[in-house]
């Protein structure tokens, strides 16, 4: 089995099981408030399973979504051995550089 089709299939399962942990506890607290207004506790399991199934499908939906490969898709460190963005030099503001804001600015100057 191809590797990336392999890693897309873990990832749509996490997905999936991350959905269906999501929408168990949710239909946990809508169910248990169902059961306890309407003094009906067999709607605690159906709600359960219902928020389950239903998050996880929509998010194991989101996965394949992002397993999708653009063509010609390469990241920009690949193609200019840029360092990886943890070791890159940030300033404190993350302000522009005045290099990044000079052709804007004639830009404007420009249109007026």
């Amino acid at each position: 089995q191809n590797p990336r089709a392999r890693q897309c299939f873990h990832n749509i399962q996490l997905g999936a099981k991350m959905g269906a942990s999501v929408g168990g506890c949710f239909g946990l607290l809508t169910g248990a408030w169902i059961a306890v207004t309407q003094r009906n506790p067999l709607v605690l399991p159906v709600s359960v399973i219902g928020g389950a199934i239903s998050f996880g499908f929509f998010l194991g939906c989101g996965m394949i979504i992002r397993c999708e490969e653009k063509d010609g898709y390469v990241p920009k460190a690949i193609l200019h051995d840029a360092p990886p963005v943890a070791l890159r030099k940030r300033s404190i503001l993350h302000l522009p550089r005045m290099a990044d804001i000079s052709p804007m600015m004639r830009s404007i100057r420009n249109v007026e």
